[in-house]
This record gives C-alpha cells, structure tokens and sequence, in this order.
C-alpha cells in the first residue's frame, strides 16, 4: 500500500485560515509559532486514524514530557 498524507486543499484552507487566530509576536521571546496549516493538517491526520500521539513522538521525546 503506499504511503499517502491526507493535505487540505488551497480551497478548503482559505475557508479555514480566517477561522483560527492571527500569529502574535511574543515579547518574551521564545519557540517560533509552528504553520498553523501543517499543525492543522496534524489534527486531522490524527483524527482520521485514531493514532495516539505517544506512539509517534516516542522517538523525539521522553515518554514522561507525554504524561
């Protein structure tokens, strides 16, 4: 079977994107804001698989950063 990523539309995204909140730029510094399209595609994925999220962060973070 091949590997295939469900991505939205530009279509479907430019319903979408008014929806979520604007990117503030944080004083304090810090992380920079991940693309809300690629976390959102992320959601997505998840909820169409049923995937737990430990299963596949288990390699980029300790198990105890997940509980």
């Amino acid at each position: 079977m091949a590997k295939t990523r469900w991505i939205l539309t530009d279509e479907q995204w430019k319903k979408i994107e008014p929806l979520l909140p604007k990117p503030s730029k944080s004083k304090r510094g810090g992380r920079p804001r991940a693309d809300n399209r690629r976390v959102f595609e992320g959601i997505l994925w998840i909820l169409r698989t049923g995937a737990m999220t430990a299963t596949h962060c288990v390699n980029v973070w300790p198990v105890k950063a997940l509980n």
